[in-house]
């Protein structure tokens, strides 16, 4: 059954390669997290790339989000690589250009432009310099990481979430609560009269 599976991934992955155009940027989806690339043609991509992907390999996605630093992954190297090195990690590859709806693409020789300068360029910071934050800079311009965004926006919501639910502890735990010496006085007043 799994040889079935590496298969049809492996049909769906050459049909990607089929349709690609260059300056297309290329997901690499691989359950938690994605890889992206911009696709240059031959079968070949350029990307952010660390050892054995060194993203989301060693600590997994959630624990990269905590390295904010980068530190950890900052040997990440910008390399053109063949479509099949990319895939022995895993994963299915899909053309994926998803903010050509809301943002323009740059021409298709300025984004092999900007890809080929970035050649052999170090570093990597999970929050403003991943392989994402690549791909969509050499295609629209401007870096851009949906994944970032997303697991900000789950860590925030997770965030009001605990805080609410520490205060609705704090006030069940409180009990009821004793009348205020204004409220002592009014009693006593209306009780007066």
């Amino acid at each position: 059954m799994a040889e079935i599976a590496k298969i049809e991934n492996s049909k769906e992955n050459q049909n990607v390669l089929a349709i690609a155009q260059l300056g297309d940027m290329i997901e690499f989806m691989r359950g938690t997290y994605s890889h992206w690339a911009i696709y240059v043609g031959n079968g070949c991509v350029i990307h952010r790339w660390g050892d054995d992907d060194g993203i989301g390999r060693s600590v997994g996605f959630w624990g990269n989000l905590l390295t904010f630093s980068g530190t950890q992954f900052d040997k990440a190297t910008i390399l053109q690589s063949p479509v099949s090195d990319v895939l022995k990690l895993g994963g299915k590859a899909r053309v994926n250009n998803y903010l050509d709806k809301s943002t323009k693409p740059l021409p298709v020789e300025i984004i092999l432009d900007k890809a080929r300068r970035a050649l052999n360029q170090e570093g990597y910071n999970l929050v403003y310099s991943n392989c994402e934050h690549f791909a969509t800079e050499c295609r629209y311009g401007q870096p851009n990481s949906r994944q970032v965004q997303v697991a900000a926006g789950a860590s925030a919501a997770t965030g009001i979430l605990m805080a609410t639910v520490v205060v609705a502890t704090a006030l069940v735990l409180r009990g009821p609560s004793e009348k205020t010496d204004e409220e002592k006085n009014s009693n006593t007043i209306q009780t007066k009269k």
